[in-house]
């Protein structure tokens, strides 16, 4: 698939190490988009040919609305307004709901919500003096989809 109206765009992406987050920033990059690819650990992307300069990767927690809005602030100084932000970043959880602990949730939840909240907000605020700009949140098929074992799934009975 080749994306157009992309071309000379900003575009801010989490979750960008893997799978669909991955994917993306390659898509745009190929479509001529400069792109922040942010994880928990900046990503290790190679780009299309000639795009290398447009590659931002950046370590970042989305759990730390601070950390969030310093680096849509920084990106947004460095490189110029952001014009596209898509929420990929989303963990999953393996135990069952009876061996889950408070900690085991609110990682699960401090990724999946409140790093879609606080990307969100930081995005929101730079984008809205503008009256421009576009937020994508990238959702998962986990909550209708039966999979074995992830939380919350009842513990099986004797």
């Amino acid at each position: 698939m080749q994306l157009t109206g992309f071309d000379g765009r900003v575009a801010f992406v989490t979750g960008a190490a893997g799978g669909i987050g991955r994917a993306l920033v390659r898509q745009l990059l190929a479509a001529g988009s400069t792109v922040v690819a942010c994880d928990l650990t900046a990503p290790d992307i190679d780009p299309p040919a000639g795009a290398s300069d447009r590659l931002w990767p950046c370590a970042l927690d989305v759990s730390d609305g601070a950390a969030v809005t310093q680096q849509v602030r920084q990106s947004e100084a460095e490189i110029g307004p952001i014009d596209l932000g898509v929420n990929v970043a989303g963990v999953l959880s393996g135990t069952l709901v009876t061996d889950t602990t408070d900690a085991e949730w609110r990682r699960v939840f401090s990724v999946n919500c409140d790093g879609v909240f606080h990307v969100g907000r930081a995005l929101a605020q730079a984008m809205q003096p503008r009256r421009r700009g576009a937020i994508v949140t990238v959702g998962s098929n986990v909550a209708g989809v039966p999979r074995q074992r992830p939380a919350p799934k009842i513990s099986p009975g004797p």
